[in-house]
This record gives C-alpha cells, structure tokens and sequence, in this order.
C-alpha cells in the first residue's frame, strides 16, 4: 500500500478547509482585516497568524457567524462523492446560502430573540445582514421581498442537500485513518530484503535453473522440427513461460542461459524465412491470375459446372 491510497485529496482540502474554520473561530476583533488595517500593538490573536486574521476576520465582518458554515462548504464542495454539483456552482450556492442566513441573524437580532449586548465578537451579525435587511425594509414591497427571500433559501438548500450531509466526509476520514494505519503496520511487519533466508533464495534460483534449462531443450527440439508453423507457436509459448512465470537464476548462469535460448530461436526464425516467401509467392501468382481474368473471355456462371470447372483449369 502507498501514501496515493491515503486520499492526498482529503489531507489537502480536510487541511484547507480546517485552518479556514480555524481562521474564523479564533478571529478577534483587534485583529487587521479588510476593514481595519491597524496592527495590534500586543500581537495577533489569531490562531492562524496574519493571514488567517485578514481571512477569517474579513469574512466574520461580512457575513457574521454564518461565515463558519463557508469552511465545511469547502471541504463538501471539493469532495462529495458522487459528485452531484460542479465546484462553480456548489461556491455560488455557499455563498448565496451563507448570505441568506446572515439574513436571518440579522432578523433574530432585530427582534430582540437574543440580547446582542451580551454577544461576543463571533456572533455579532456582518454588513452584508445589515446592508440586505434595511434595503428590504426600505423597499415598497417588503413582505414580498421577504417571501423571495426565504423561496431562494429553500432552492438553495434543495440543491446543496446532498453537500451539506457530513455522513460521506466523515467516512472518508476514517478511511483516511484506517489506510495509514495499514500503511504503518505493514512497514513495520514487513520483512526487510536482508531477513530473506539464503538458503530459499538458493532453491529458488536453483528451481529457475532446472526449468529454463528444460525450456532451451524443448527449444533445440523444435528447431528440428518438419512443422515449422507448429514449432512457432510453441516457441512463442516458451517465450511467455520464461519471461511471465519463471523468476531469476544466479548470475553466472543467467547470461549463457539466455544466449543459448536466442540461439535455438534463430534456428527457428531462419526456417520460417523461406515458408514466408513461399506463401507471398503464391499469394502474388494468385493475384495476378484474378488481374487477368478480364482477358478470359467466358461468362462467370457458376452455377453451371462446365463453367466453374473452366474456371478452376485456368487458374
């Protein structure tokens, strides 16, 4: 087993989307970001260091806590299987998913469901919440806007459905675990090329001895053979048995073994040489013999025996 069965897909979008959820539950509101270039003079808080400061913290800004759910859209997106949505489309249903549920939040806070005095930086709500809620409250048609709202969440959600299930990505995790903890115990069970007992690698290769030396007869008898087409094929087949299923002889064998075998081959190849020239000889006579048929000056009717018979005599 190789480290190409570990999934190298799930370590890196897993890793990805991980230090993103990292980025953004550890953001702090000292931080710097997109909105707020100042430098903490005591450090960044940030698990994740500056980068994930600018990143989680933008996005908290953005779209309040709802932003957390962007991390395990990421990973889902990149790697549910079977694939039931394109990457482009499962980030433009996350995000429009993410943003309708900042949405929400906004409403929550609006109507006092929960008392945002004593709300932490994480859960306080992002601009884009607010920014979408006053313009429907200030619009003339709010409960309309309201109830399109909530059709395009419910679409969204429909399409993301089979995303949003953790089921797949948990297995595979453990999948990941199970194949690497495979990959360890076979390395350390696996006996090393130096514990290989000398005296089966010496019946081995006295095994390959015996077998390729009876091959090389069986060749030097068929170069005796009358049936040169039946001797072909069978040295095809002693061919295949010492290349596919006869393993390695010692080395002071192996180069005279084989020269010996390429000698009874030729034999066989030389007398094939001939019969080939042969065949093409009265594969060409038969040629030109049809090329002159036209010359033949009698009707093709097969069905009458003379004819056929006439046929035959020319040819």
């Amino acid at each position: 087993m190789g480290f190409n069965k570990l999934r190298i897909d799930y370590l890196f979008f897993g890793g990805t989307g991980f230090f993103l959820m990292m980025s953004v539950c550890t953001a702090d509101f000292q931080d710097p970001t997109v909105f707020n270039q100042l430098y903490p003079s005591n450090g960044i808080s940030n698990w994740t260091g500056l980068i994930g400061a600018i990143i989680g913290g933008s996005l908290l800004e953005v779209f309040g806590p709802s932003a957390l759910l962007l991390a395990w859209l990421f990973i889902r997106i990149n790697l549910h299987h079977p694939r039931r949505i394109s990457r482009l489309s499962g980030t433009y249903y996350a995000f429009v998913l993410v943003f309708l549920l900042s949405i929400v939040h906004e409403i929550i806070l609006r109507n006092h469901f929960i008392d945002s005095a004593d709300l932490n930086y994480f859960w306080q709500n992002g601009y884009a919440g607010k920014l979408a809620l006053g313009w429907i409250e200030s619009s003339a048609y709010p409960v309309l806007y309201l109830a399109g709202v909530i059709g395009v969440f419910i679409l969204s959600f429909l399409r993301m459905f089979h995303v949003l299930s953790p089921l797949h990505f948990i297995s595979g995790l453990f999948s990941i675990l199970y194949n690497m903890l495979s990959f360890i115990a076979g390395k350390i069970s696996h006996p090393k090329a130096a514990d290989v007992s000398p005296s089966r690698e010496f019946t081995d290769f006295k095994h390959n001895l015996h077998e390729k030396i009876k091959i090389i007869e069986k060749a030097e008898t068929l170069a005796d053979s009358t049936d040169i087409i039946k001797a072909s094929r069978d040295l095809n087949s002693l061919h295949r048995l010492w290349k596919n299923e006869l393993g390695p002889v010692a080395k002071e064998h192996n180069e005279g073994l084989w020269k010996r075998f390429q000698k009874a081959s030729k034999l066989i190849h030389k007398k094939r040489i001939p019969l080939i020239f042969s065949e093409y000889s009265k594969i060409s006579f038969l040629l030109l013999k049809f090329k002159d048929l036209k010359y033949f000056n009698f009707s093709l009717n097969f069905e009458s025996s003379s004819n056929l018979k006439s046929f035959f005599n020319f040819l």
